[in-house]
């Protein structure tokens, strides 16, 4: 069996799943990881990429060469959730700043010429 499979089985026996719950998890079809596994063969790299998307506690590195620990630390996992939420932060503040302007003068939208469609 190749040593990434063996890996990906690794990571099922410690979520206490089966593969075909990965499959699922993942949008592949069924028997797309258990038959790599029992036949031996590779799976696409699309399947590899995914499974690290959805079980992020899991280190990518070791899933694809066997080395580093199984789980990510939780700074790592922490950092990686923080920088999404942060993204959106952002761009909420970014929507909220733009609010601000187009209602600044005592409660006038102010929109550009070009928003009106044609209405003047």
């Amino acid at each position: 069996m190749c040593k990434i499979l063996s890996r990906i089985n690794d990571l099922a026996e410690h979520e206490g799943i089966s593969i075909a719950v990965i499959e699922r998890t993942i949008g592949a079809s069924r028997g797309v990881i258990s038959k790599a596994i029992k036949n031996g063969t590779d799976i696409q790299s699309k399947w590899l990429t995914l499974i690290c998307d959805n079980f992020p506690k899991y280190s990518a590195e070791w899933l694809l060469t066997g080395s580093g620990d199984m789980l990510r630390s939780t700074k790592t996992q922490t950092s990686v959730a923080n920088d999404s939420f942060s993204s959106k932060d952002n761009i909420n503040s970014q929507h909220s700043n733009q609010s601000e302007r187009i209602w600044s003068t005592n409660g006038v939208p102010l929109i550009p010429v070009h928003a009106m469609a044609g209405f003047l």
